[in-house]
């Protein structure tokens, strides 16, 4: 943040930052697929319902 890392040192903390993002991105995701429930419709399809967290 200060801008005083070596420039090898400053991409390698950027490119964990982005592996980290990635990472994080993808396990958010596979919460928010769990957390959703499959309910049945009145015509019989089936749809997902988001969850709702109030």
């Amino acid at each position: 943040e200060t801008g005083q890392a070596p420039l090898e040192e400053s991409i390698a903390l950027y490119e964990r930052g982005a592996l980290l993002k990635a990472h994080c991105e993808t396990r958010l995701e596979q919460a928010r697929l769990k957390v959703e429930k499959i309910v049945v419709g009145p015509s019989g399809e089936a749809a997902a319902e988001p969850a709702r967290f109030e």
